[in-house]
């Protein structure tokens, strides 16, 4: 059962095909207010430059997730640590 408050962070990680992520990220978008989303993409070395590395914040804009915010390597959330990422994303609802 969730308590009542004035907001809630709600964290979900999973390993899901390509084409689910932004999708499921439009869902919430459509299902809670005032929501952040974190998309974490590409956890090889090596991938394609051309695509997004590391974690991504998207946002839900004219029908489309679009990548919108922050964006950190994975090496580099790492280094920052929780205090850091805490910092520079304060307490508000998200969806990792």
């Amino acid at each position: 059962m969730l308590r009542p408050c004035s907001w809630q962070t709600v964290h979900r990680d999973c390993n899901v095909p390509p084409h689910l992520p932004k999708k499921w990220a439009r869902e919430v978008f459509l299902t809670l207010p005032n929501v952040r989303v974190f998309i974490v993409y590409d956890m090889r070395n090596n991938g394609d430059v051309h695509k997004p590395h590391g974690m991504t914040e998207v946002a839900y804009v004219n029908g489309k997730i679009v990548h919108k915010g922050l964006k950190v390597t994975l090496s580099e959330l790492r280094k920052m640590g929780r205090k850091g990422f805490k910092k520079i994303c304060p307490r508000v609802p998200s969806s990792l």
